[in-house]
């Protein structure tokens, strides 16, 4: 078997067509975009629900309630943006 480094080396084009290649395919193009969506709306996702669950409530078991709500609630959500999305 032929060593894939060594055929990079006989054709030095070759590693320029793989990386054009790969830019070209569309779910590589859309990954990043995807992901930023996602941390940006995570990060204010939490820092919405946290002001707003220590404004509701100073009672420890309501937080925890609310808490895991909110928390079903953002991978309830994130997930059908990023269908939606994808």
């Amino acid at each position: 078997m032929v060593d894939p480094r060594l055929r990079l080396q006989e054709h030095p084009d070759a590693a320029s067509s793989v990386s054009k290649a790969a830019m070209s395919d569309p779910a590589k193009r859309i990954a990043p975009r995807v992901s930023l969506i996602y941390a940006l709306f995570g990060l204010l996702w939490i820092l919405a629900t946290d002001l707003f669950t220590g404004w509701l409530s100073a009672d420890t078991r309501e937080v925890i309630v609310v808490e895991t709500i909110k928390g079903a609630l953002f991978v309830g959500i994130s997930a059908a943006l990023l269908y939606w999305y994808v």
